[in-house]
């Protein structure tokens, strides 16, 4: 039996909405969704960015952390033609930025292509915080 996950990692911008953007679960045996939303908010000076993610509660990025991710969101690049794959288990993962008025999404399987390295380079971050905060919740 295939075992699948989907990683999505959510970026809304400040004043985007995602309104009307779920996935449906695909309902296979051993199937997982995991779904991460960073919004932005603050002043246009000093960004900040809120975490939200099934189990844990809001957290407010530190500081250091939104100079990273914005510092990681402004290197993005997607270049064209790349060699993707598939398989029939492992995970997909999804990066999704939305902005006012535009959005992009970008989605693999396995590893991420070496011409999206960018955008992988942020979907692992917010993995790398998310799963600070999953491994925080679990001790406290």
């Amino acid at each position: 039996m295939p075992v699948m996950s989907l990683y999505t990692v959510r970026i809304e911008l400040r004043g985007a909405e995602l309104a009307g953007s779920a996935r449906l679960p695909l309902g296979l045996p051993g199937y997982r969704d995991w779904t991460v939303r960073v919004v932005e908010s603050g002043r246009e000076e000093a960004p900040a960015y809120t975490l939200e993610a099934a189990g844990l509660s809001p957290y407010s990025l530190a500081a250091a952390e939104c100079e990273r991710l914005d510092q990681l969101l402004g290197q993005i690049e997607a270049r064209v033609p790349w060699q993707g794959h598939f398989g029939f288990d492992g995970c997909t993962s999804e990066l999704t930025i939305r902005g006012v008025m535009s959005h992009v999404s970008m989605n693999w399987w396995g590893d991420c292509p070496p011409e999206w390295h960018t955008a992988g380079a942020v979907v692992d971050y917010v993995r790398e915080i998310e799963g600070r905060l999953r491994k925080g919740a679990a001790e406290g």
